[in-house]
């Protein structure tokens, strides 16, 4: 198990081990139930890249199955840990793109508390890396603080009303990839504007069990004239 210094630093309550384990396991199944409903798996869309994956707290409960696992993050400390510990490969990426994989790498590519960290321009060069590194047909999973967020009085009344307009609200940018910096992303904003060349697939708004909104989206598929093609881990 990670030490609980390194817990503590992709959320204070996950120095708790047992709230560090069951969010991670969640998260998992969560990423399996939204393939579920495109006909996917984690093992049908392999590769795999958990983007920001810090100490493997959803990289940990790949373990035994035939996913592929690679994970990236910034912090170069979790890396190592997860490469001593972990079953996958872990690189150390940068705050800005690129990243250091080949195009077309991955079938499937999820984030969580990442975009929840940085600011509106940041955001799309990532997005626009995702399209990168995933193939045709491969799917991108992420959080973004949404609807649920409006009731707990983090946002000034301007800022909440750009929320409700459909604007992208940061506040702390100057901080990007801490946690002093937070992007409240209502749902439009996402779908019209983040999710850039993809397409919008589903969105599980955030409610007490799960505060975040969590998007899966999924990269076009290329198709020749007179021929088709099925989306990545479909069938």
């Amino acid at each position: 198990m990670p030490p609980a210094q390194l817990r503590a630093r992709i959320g204070p309550a996950h120095a708790d081990l047992e709230t560090f384990l069951r969010s991670g396991e969640q998260h998992a199944q969560l990423i399996r139930d939204l393939l579920h409903g495109t006909g996917s798996t984690p093992e049908s869309s392999a590769p795999l890249l958990d983007f920001g994956c810090g100490c493997g707290r959803v990289a940990r409960h790949w373990d035994g199955t035939a996913v592929g696992l690679h994970g990236c993050d910034v912090n170069a400390r979790m890396v190592a840990w997860c490469n001593r510990n972990l079953k996958g490969q872990f690189e150390v990426n940068r705050l800005e793109p690129p990243l250091a994989y080949p195009d077309e790498t991955f079938g499937l590519l999820y984030l969580f508390s990442v975009f929840t960290h940085l600011p509106g321009a940041m955001q799309l060069e990532w997005v626009r890396e995702f399209d990168r590194v995933l193939r045709p047909g491969g799917y991108l999973i992420f959080t973004t603080l949404g609807e649920y967020y409006l009731g707990l009085d983090r946002l000034r009344p301007a800022e909440q009303r750009a929320f409700e307009d459909g604007e992208l609200v940061v506040l702390f940018g100057q901080h990007a990839g801490e946690s002093f910096c937070s992007a409240y992303h209502p749902r439009r904003y996402v779908e019209t504007t983040l999710s850039q060349s993809f397409e919008y697939l589903d969105c599980r708004p955030g409610d007490d069990v799960e505060t975040h909104d969590v998007h899966l989206l999924r990269k076009p598929l290329k198709v020749r004239d007179g021929e088709s093609a099925s989306p990545v881990g479909s069938g």
